[in-house]
């Protein structure tokens, strides 16, 4: 009797990649790169002083730029009350 195998991974499905090595390799998870997606920066839907309006306006569209080539992207879903760059979208209150 032959042995039961085990189940390759299903690339079609997967993107050759499962959940935690999509958010490994996510934009958002890199250090010098986090203050992209930093809801803090954004006082969390209130007026934030650490930037002009235009700064935070490009700040967004940098995230989203990046959002748009990341591995966890259709995995990506915001947390209830969570503001920022979310999934390539600005999410606000």
């Amino acid at each position: 009797m032959r042995g039961m195998k085990e189940r390759a991974p299903q690339p079609r499905r997967t993107g050759g990649a499962d959940a935690d090595e999509r958010w490994a390799a996510a934009p958002c998870t890199d250090l010098a790169r986090a203050h992209l997606w930093d809801i803090d920066h954004d006082g969390n839907g209130e007026w934030a002083r650490a930037e002009s309006r235009e700064q935070r306006r490009q700040r967004h569209e940098n995230a989203k730029a990046e959002c748009m080539e990341c591995p966890a992207l259709a995995i990506c879903k915001p947390w209830p009350g969570q503001t920022g760059v979310i999934a390539g979208k600005v999410v606000t209150k």
